[in-house]
């Protein structure tokens, strides 16, 4: 399956969750819908991208579709980044979201950096070749 296949089941699940929320999705289309929004937020912006867009309010979900889809490093990675917010709490609101973001202290931005060349150099790409195994009921190489 390539990436084009997953963007047609991807899709109806995006216009469902946005209409309904997250809630409106079985467990495994939540777990479809999680890793690509995360895919697609870090290879567009990073970390800081995935946490400042409004899918970052399911960051421990996210997580945990990471785990179930076979990315540790990436779960882990994200799980790293969450630890950043005061008592690792990511609002869900996205305007507090993205204020708590914007106030990080500088250091952040060197985790965040730390943790997006972490990912090119390790998992980039990975994360849909893994959703793909995932939907198509295939064990993780």
């Amino acid at each position: 399956m390539d990436i084009e296949q997953l963007q047609q089941i991807v899709d109806p699940l995006i216009e469902r969750e946005s209409r309904h929320g997250l809630g409106s999705l079985d467990e495994r289309e939540q777990v479809a819908y999680l890793v690509w929004c995360f895919a697609g937020q870090i290879d567009n912006g990073g970390f800081a991208q995935f946490l400042f867009d409004s899918t970052g309010a399911y960051a421990r979900e996210t997580a945990r579709a990471l785990r179930e889809v076979a990315a540790p490093l990436s779960a882990s990675l994200l799980e790293r980044a969450i630890q950043l917010f005061p008592g690792a709490a990511v609002l869900a609101e996205l305007e507090e979201r993205n204020t708590a973001v914007q106030a990080f202290p500088t250091e952040a931005d060197a985790e965040f950096e730390a943790l997006d060349e972490e990912f090119f150099q390790k998992e980039s790409g990975l994360s849909y070749e893994r959703l793909a195994r995932y939907w198509n009921g295939q064990a993780a190489a």
